[in-house]
């Protein structure tokens, strides 16, 4: 990346961590990293820092709605007495067709935002 080389080669004295955005299109995040590695690895170690950052973030935002929908399921599924039918029974089939959803969800969008994301220029 032509602008880690420009502020390492010009700025580095100054600076030891970097931020750097970066964007699907959609959403944008920044990546604090380390200057020096970022400079030093031609960037390698930038890739890996955007790869973990951005997948424990989808993981964070996600797993926030599936504790969500789950608590709201608890409540859902509490009518089920009125039904005849076991709530614990209940609960436990539609919770796992939540988590399943939730890891559909999760492989789609850190893939989508992997290839589609660049840093802005």
């Amino acid at each position: 990346f032509p602008i880690i080389e420009n502020v390492y080669q010009n700025q580095g004295s100054m600076f030891k961590m970097i931020q750097v955005p970066f964007t699907d299109g959609h959403k944008t995040m920044t990546i604090v990293a380390d200057l020096k590695e970022a400079y030093e690895t031609k960037c390698e170690s930038l890739v890996n820092d955007f790869e973990k950052n951005i997948t424990l973030s989808i993981i964070d935002e996600n797993w926030k709605l599936h504790l969500r929908e789950m608590d709201d399921l608890r409540r859902s599924s509490q009518g089920a007495v009125y039904e005849q039918k076991d709530p614990l029974v209940i609960y436990k089939q539609e919770s796992f067709h939540l988590f399943s959803e939730m890891i559909d969800k999760l492989n789609k969008e850190i893939i989508s935002f992997l290839y589609k994301g660049e840093i802005p220029a």
